[in-house]
């Protein structure tokens, strides 16, 4: 095994989930439909070759995503006392977006999947396609190449990891090839018109609310360039929204005409403040949240900041009108 190095060694494993019996799958903490459709995709894969299976997430399960199949499963790490033969991280940039602790990731065996620029790896094989319109189609492709058992279930789950990352196959990353993918996900029995519905078409009453209240606190600066929203804590609190009710809502300010770079600032309940930045031609997110120890993708990354919310928005504007500037005239 290659310690800790990024390597294109889908050999390897696909060996190492062929030898294993046990298997536990993690995604990131507060994860999108990348992350969770990557790891109950792969999971039913993994079901169908007989091996056995468990999956964890530190902050539980995404209600977006319910209609999933096999999310009933979804644990935390330590609920249990699953012993796995190998740990596999799915769509997770660095050791702390996966919620563990260093020791908590130790085992004889560990395989890192993911698609984010900048990953920094913490297992002993990683798996990093930064070119990848999303984790769920680096998986697809393998199950694709080895042959794989994929059934309707898995697909969906695949598919609507590709769907969301590529934003509706929307996104720069989005390719020929992207396309071919979701293509043999719908002949394997992708459940499109579930994810239709459940995803794009199921806003609850709460998060339209949650939504109507950014907009309220919107303001565009940097000539119409920048657009910056707030989220409080107790304005999630009065509404009874949970964290993944929150997901996507900054890409509405990025579809305002002028607007290059949208940034939400939302308040966590411990005072933090979770930035979340989304560009359309040509900023680059993920340089902006690097500088804040943050990261992710070119058009989409994020960080916290620890700080008021006020002193948050000052320090992020400064610098984000700092790279405007600069990545307008690279």
């Amino acid at each position: 095994m290659s310690l800790k190095k990024n390597n294109k060694d889908d050999q390897a494993i696909r060996s190492a989930l062929q030898s294993a019996e046990r298997i536990a799958l993690f995604s990131h903490i507060h994860p999108d439909g990348d992350a969770i459709g990557a790891q109950l995709g792969l999971a039913a894969v993994l079901r169908a070759m007989g091996k056995e299976v468990a999956i964890y997430n530190q902050t539980g399960q995404p209600g977006t995503f319910a209609f999933l199949p096999g999310m009933a499963d979804l644990r935390h790490w330590g609920e249990d006392d699953f012993s796995a033969d190998l740990r596999v991280a799915l769509d997770c940039g660095n050791l702390e977006r996966l919620g563990l602790s260093e020791a908590e990731w130790q085992a004889d065996q560990r395989i890192s999947i993911d698609h984010h620029m900048g990953h920094e790896p913490f297992s002993d094989l990683n798996y990093v396609d930064a070119e990848a319109p999303a984790t769920c189609a680096i998986l697809a492709d393998f199950c694709r190449n080895w042959n794989f058992p994929v059934s309707a279930d898995a697909a969906t789950c695949f598919l609507t990891g590709l769907h969301t990352d590529t934003g509706s196959f929307r996104f720069e990353k989005t390719k020929a090839e992207t396309f071919q993918t979701a293509a043999w996900l719908m002949e394997k029995g992708a459940d499109l018109s579930a994810i239709r519905y459940h995803v794009f078409e199921s806003t609850s009453q709460a998060r339209f609310q949650l939504l109507n209240a950014m907009y309220q606190s919107s303001e565009f600066l940097s000539g119409g360039h920048i657009a910056i929203a707030e989220i409080t804590y107790k304005q999630m609190l009065n509404l009874g929204v949970n964290d993944d009710e929150v997901h996507g809502l900054v890409g509405q300010l990025k579809e305002v005409q002028g607007v290059e770079l949208s940034i939400l600032l939302r308040e966590l309940s411990s005072g933090a403040i979770k930035v979340s930045l989304r560009s359309k031609q040509y900023l680059d997110c993920n340089r902006l949240a690097s500088e804040f120890n943050g990261g992710g993708h070119v058009r989409a990354a994020g960080c916290t900041l620890h700080s008021s919310l006020q002193e948050a928005r000052q320090t992020l504007l400064a610098a984000a009108a700092r790279h405007l500037k600069e990545d307008l005239s690279s």
